[in-house]
């Protein structure tokens, strides 16, 4: 019993550690917060996960990179981008963008904000 009283802090604590820096390099931020996330970080590249049928409904930032996150080769062209750069993902709704995190975060991503709700929310706000 006292080895399992000993082992169970210890055991918190690594698995707190971990889940911290999983999730450290990730912020999920609503669309009010791009105009701001965009000053506060000017090196800030931001990424159209939608598809080009989508994308002619309009973009977020015309300077955004589009990636269709349906393409054969998505994972080789999100690592042939700067792992160390700042990245805001977006898609129609979230979702595609949201199963996109932990791909980026398994290629060595460093800083990743999520637009939660996708292009649509940006769009309701605007």
């Amino acid at each position: 019993m006292t080895r399992y009283i000993v082992f169970l802090p210890f055991a918190l604590f690594l698995f707190s550690c971990s889940n911290n820096n999983a999730s450290q390099n990730v912020k999920h931020i609503g669309p009010q917060q791009i105009a701001k996330l965009k000053v506060d970080i000017p090196e800030l590249k931001i990424i159209d996960l939608r598809t080009p049928e989508e994308i002619v409904d309009g973009k977020i930032d015309q300077e955004a990179f589009e990636i269709d996150f349906y393409a054969k080769d998505f994972e080789e062209q999100l690592n042939r981008l700067n792992k160390d750069q700042s990245y805001l993902i977006y898609c129609r709704s979230g979702g595609r963008s949201g199963k996109a995190i932990p791909k980026m975060k398994k290629l060595g991503f460093t800083s990743i904000y999520h637009l939660d709700g996708g292009y649509s929310s940006w769009l309701k706000s605007n």
